[in-house]
């Protein structure tokens, strides 16, 4: 009986694991000291209080999405950019604009690729409002988009450069230090 009984535990238990994979189950969140951040959306329903965060800082913003093709293949020069953002005190903020109920695959992109920074999953309410605050337009740019905002929230650049053109990038930075 007991052998019985033990082998049907085994057997459902293999059952759960060939069958549910661990994309299944909720991924733990990366704690406020790792290199990932998450901000929540529902404190953030507005460009001013997202970018509140980061005032005193300049910003460079990567809009982008689990379905972009050319976004993925920027993150390839993630650890350029990072060492750029570290050199010159820049903070790193990615904007994903996938649904909620791609919230799994996001988290799933931002640790598959070290997407090292601040992560935010803007909702509809705060897309809209970014498009109209940076962009001055009611629908979404083209992606990827990077942008870098200055210290005290100011728009400094809508087109700035992509990280796999760092060396422009690079230039682009420099030359703002020198207008200081």
């Amino acid at each position: 009986m007991l052998t019985s009984y033990c082998i049907r535990q085994t057997l459902i238990s293999l059952f759960f694991i060939l069958n549910f994979s661990r994309e299944a189950f909720p991924q733990p969140i990366p704690k406020e000291d790792s290199s990932f951040v998450f901000l929540n959306t529902n404190e953030n329903l507005s460009t001013e209080k997202l970018l509140d965060h980061f005032k005193g800082n300049y910003i460079y913003i990567d809009f982008w999405a689990t379905w972009c093709a050319p976004c993925l293949e920027e993150f390839q020069c993630h650890t350029s950019l990072q060492k750029l953002a570290e050199k010159y005190s820049i903070v790193l903020l990615h904007i994903s604009l996938d649904r909620e109920k791609h919230e799994k695959k996001w988290k799933k992109r931002i640790n598959e690729y070290n997407l090292t920074g601040y992560h935010i999953r803007a909702d509809w309410k705060l897309q809209k409002d970014l498009w109209k605050v940076i962009f001055q337009q009611e629908s979404r740019p083209s992606l990827p988009r990077f942008i870098l905002i200055g210290k005290n929230g100011e728009l400094i650049n809508y087109h700035t450069s992509r990280p796999s053109e760092i060396e422009k990038l690079e230039n682009e930075i420099n030359q703002l230090a020198e207008l200081k």
